[in-house]
């Protein structure tokens, strides 16, 4: 058995237009979806695999489905000692107060960093890799902001789209706080 992956070949460039990219991401974030968090297929960030799961609250998902189990990951690989866990997890139940449960849901490109973005030669920006779920949109630009790299421009216009949100900065450390975990 033999398998073949075509891909095309996507020029790089270096005057792509980040604030139509900012405006494209808000796009998607208010298309029409499901009120189902999660993903029904397994999505995985980096080498960490998070099983199917579909639930009605984000912050359940956020919280039950993908912090404590990396929190548990990062203990048992003995990477954090149980004192800083404690105090991780003392954190997390001030997040679950913070976060909303049902948030505008949205389908989320899922690792959005520099390296999964790139500048096209055609003034365009394209979004590689993606490790795709539906959640809270605020979680896309929420990582773009935690390794930086990417252009203010990107971010003010994505928030020119999408408008007001609550509790803007504890969703972002929330989110924020599963690329750590994910990276201790």
């Amino acid at each position: 058995t033999s398998a073949v992956l075509i891909l095309e070949y996507l020029e790089r460039g270096e005057n792509a237009s980040w604030q139509c990219a900012g405006r494209s991401l808000a796009a998607l974030h208010q298309s029409a979806c499901d009120v189902h968090y999660g993903s029904g297929d397994e999505v995985w960030l980096g080498r960490t695999r998070f099983p199917p799961i579909s639930t009605d609250d984000w912050g359940e998902l956020l919280i039950e489905n993908r912090l404590r189990p990396l929190l548990r990951d990062v203990v048992d690989a003995r990477t954090l000692d149980r004192d800083t866990a404690h105090g991780v997890e003392e954190r997390l139940a001030v997040i679950r107060q913070a976060v909303p449960s049902q948030p505008a849901a949205a389908l989320l490109h899922g690792d959005l960093w520099a390296g999964n973005l790139m500048p096209l030669a055609t003034g365009d920006v394209a979004f590689l890799d993606p490790a795709s779920f539906i959640g809270d949109p605020i979680a896309d630009p929420a990582m773009t902001l935690l390794f930086g790299g990417i252009p203010q421009s990107f971010m003010g216009s994505w928030c020119e789209v999408m408008g007001e949100m609550d509790n803007v900065q504890e969703r972002i450390a929330g989110v924020q706080a599963m690329h750590l975990l994910n990276h201790v």
